[in-house]
């Protein structure tokens, strides 16, 4: 698991952590303005648990899964628990490559299918 902070802006990568993981590294987040969240596990079911996001309230939740991919994911259990905390969802099956632009202030999610999307301290726009 990492987390990269910068000003105002937290991305965490948390790798393949399941449920046990998540109930122990939880509560040691400092509250940032805007995280992104790399949603675990392909966004499987067994990972992304409730208490995980409401202790990390990511602004923006990225899932790199494979279109039509055999598993089933991401979980539509798991992207409902995002949709619950408010975040933004992206996701490769759906919206092709992902990369995000940060100053430390703002961030700019880019996407292959979608254009982008600014999130900054003012909300959301395009």
């Amino acid at each position: 698991m990492i987390e990269l902070r910068w000003r105002d802006v937290s991305i965490v990568l948390p790798g393949d952590i399941g449920r046990d993981v998540e109930a122990e590294i939880g509560g040691q987040f400092e509250p940032a303005r805007l995280r992104v969240l790399k949603v675990a596990r392909h966004g499987s079911a067994s990972s992304s648990s409730e208490r995980w996001l409401s202790q990390l309230r990511p602004t923006i939740a990225v899932v790199s899964a494979g279109r039509n991919n055999p598993f089933g994911h991401p979980a539509p259990a798991v992207l409902a628990r995002y949709e619950s905390v408010g975040a933004a969802m992206y996701r490769t099956d759906r919206d092709g490559g992902i990369s995000i632009d940060t100053d430390g202030a703002d961030l700019v999610v880019h996407t292959v299918n979608g254009g982008s999307t600014v999130y900054s301290e003012v909300g959301v726009g395009c």
